[in-house]
């Protein structure tokens, strides 16, 4: 497989990439929901504090309380769908960089154990794991080797 074939394809392993996707996903939510919490934690203590020290319930303090959480709820809304669609995008990215070299691989070696003649493994440029592609190249040249020089101690 040359790197003039490469295929435009996101999902190479779906129950990988699926897993990895389902993981970030849940990271992504449980984050946001967590900063979200904390900050309706802190306007629940303000308000609190503010009938500790006892403020009237319709005193402007608390319409002021009122007015931020809306706010702040928007904010963690809105920086949470962006950080989830990043997180997203590169977790899809980052699969595919894992996935891609695995997919090549077990191609490569469907191929040969199948009668093909054996071609040099090959990864795209930033996949990850490029020495394992080096580490299979060596082993079917060892294999090979020993294999040709049985068959002529055997001649």
């Amino acid at each position: 497989m040359s790197d003039k074939n490469i295929r435009k394809k996101l999902f190479i392993d779906p129950a990988f990439q699926g897993y990895f996707f389902i993981a970030t996903s849940v990271l992504a939510s449980v984050g946001s929901a967590i900063i979200f919490a904390v900050t309706r934690f802190f306007s629940s203590n303000f308000i609190f504090e503010a009938k500790k020290l006892g403020l009237p319930s319709d005193h402007p303090f608390f319409q002021l309380i009122e007015s931020q959480q809306k706010m702040m709820d928007l904010g963690v809304f809105i920086s949470s769908v962006a950080v989830f669609g990043v997180l997203i995008i590169y977790g899809l990215y980052m699969s595919n960089r894992v996935a891609g070299p695995i997919y090549r691989l077990k191609n490569h070696l469907r191929a040969y154990c199948g009668g093909k003649e054996y071609s040099k493994v090959t990864f795209r440029e930033k996949d990850f794991f490029p020495e394992l592609a080096t580490l299979v190249n060596e082993a079917i040249l060892h294999a090979e080797t020993r294999s040709n020089s049985s068959t002529e101690k055997k001649s």
